[in-house]
């Protein structure tokens, strides 16, 4: 629905005084990408675009660290897409050095509802926002629903019980990696807290019960190297260092759960933008919430049979 995101950052730019909005999209969304000029060009010929207000589409090249959003001006200024030291925040000095205000696509297209409707209007609604659920469910997919939903009640509408559930990850991988026991919290900024963990996209990975989750860390922890940026070492060095001790875990070899914390409190502390922290986070709950399985791969034995841990 590309004109609920354009009328977004049309009253966006008419509270601000913005002249110019950018929409920073995946070079892979093709088809959405076309819907998007398809409908700019709409709005211009109606007038309601191009002279006081105009957008532009600008495609990246897929880099997970542009979801932070200095490396995201970084990337549109056709510069390494690395982030910024702060001061000085976007809003003070942002892309090309001029006042920015950046927002998510979510975030935006929530706003015309809101001015229509009023605030209270739409918390008394629940605050609608959308869940992704993927993974070791029937029907995975898209689902818009108030934050009182709990992962249960949302992993259910998705096709599979808590009974089929050995844990779930929130935020896609940045927001941690969970056991069954705590899909009982609601789907909010509170409820994820109490577990040390964040709701971030809102996206879920079920994984099911004949999944490993020391694997699927393992799977995690390369993805987070790979698209680390490098220019923090803690990131660089400290994602590396944990995809390796955790190769060695699912392999013939144990996990030292000391040296890990170690490299989490530095991944935590040290990083310069998120991505370093949401690795962490998820192989600091992999040793926290799963330490049965951790312990049996010590032992040489991987339960489900998806590791390469033989010894024993």
């Amino acid at each position: 629905q590309p004109r609920r995101l354009l009328a977004g950052m049309a009253l966006a730019a008419h509270a601000t005084g913005a002249r110019e909005g950018v929409i920073y999209i995946r070079y892979e969304y093709g088809p959405q990408y076309e819907r998007l000029l398809s409908d700019i060009s709409r709005l211009r010929d109606e007038g309601l675009f191009g002279e006081r207000f105009d957008v532009v589409v600008r495609r990246g090249a897929g880099s997970y660290v542009c979801g932070e959003e200095t490396a995201l001006l970084n990337s549109l200024e056709g510069k390494r897409p690395i982030p910024r030291d702060r001061p000085p925040y976007p809003p003070v000095q942002g892309l090309f050095d001029a006042p920015t205000l950046i927002q998510n696509v979510e975030t935006l297209t929530a706003v015309p509802a809101i001015a229509a409707h009023g605030g209270a209007w739409f918390r008394d609604s629940g605050s609608p926002k959308l869940y992704c659920v993927s993974g070791d469910v029937p029907s995975p997919g898209v689902f818009e629903l108030p934050m009182t939903v709990t992962a249960r009640e949302l992993i259910r509408m998705a096709g599979t019980a808590s009974d089929g559930v050995k844990a779930f990850t929130l935020g896609g991988l940045s927001g941690g990696l969970l056991p069954a026991s705590a899909l009982g919290f609601t789907l909010d900024v509170a409820g994820p807290q109490r577990h040390a963990a964040s709701l971030g996209s809102g996206g879920v990975i079920v994984l099911g019960t004949s999944r490993c989750p020391v694997r699927f860390t393992l799977d995690a922890m390369r993805f987070f190297a790979g698209e680390s940026c490098g220019k923090c070492f803690p990131c660089r060095i400290g994602t590396t260092r944990l995809r390796e001790r955790l190769e060695t875990a699912a392999g013939p070899g144990a996990l030292d759960i000391a040296e890990v914390n170690e490299i989490v409190d530095l991944l935590l502390t040290g990083s310069a933008c998120g991505l370093g922290p949401a690795a962490g986070t998820v192989a600091r709950h992999l040793v926290a919430g799963f330490a049965d399985e951790v312990e049996t791969h010590r032992q040489g034995r991987c339960p489900t049979g998806e590791c390469e841990a033989t010894r024993g």
